[in-house]
């Protein structure tokens, strides 16, 4: 599967991997629009991230994620931040037109391989 916003460059692309590897098969590729790229994505989760790590937001933010689909980002957050109107309009502020869409999660506790989920102050999970 291929998300793309230019579908016509995507299969551009297809026929030029194809071309310069004769062995690969495109045939399978499957082309799907959508909605942002990851350089218009990417920079906007930077934004939510650095905004939860200093504690800039009304509530807190677990993670934020493009969604699988390419139409936007996850935000994870609390129960309540879920439908905070001052977080959503915060985080509005960070990403401009960028769809978002909230969920109830846990916070990560490190980004490393030794992420864990619970509360705050939680012992990491037994390697």
């Amino acid at each position: 599967m291929l998300f793309v916003t230019d579908e016509g460059r995507a299969r551009d692309l297809v026929e030029a991997a194809s071309a310069a590897h004769p062995g690969i098969r495109t045939s399978y590729t499957v082309i799907r629009k959508c909605r942002y790229s990851r350089g218009t994505v990417d920079p906007a989760i930077k934004l939510i991230g650095e905004a939860a790590e200093s504690d800039k937001l009304p509530a807190p933010v677990h993670s934020a994620a493009t969604l699988p689909d390419g139409s936007g980002i996850k935000v994870t957050t609390t129960k309540a931040g879920t439908t905070s109107r001052e977080l959503r309009d915060a985080i509005a502020g960070l990403v401009g037109g960028i769809h978002v869409s909230y969920e109830e999660g846990e916070s990560l506790k490190s980004l490393d391989g030794t992420a864990t989920t619970g509360p705050p102050g939680s012992a990491p999970a037994p390697g």
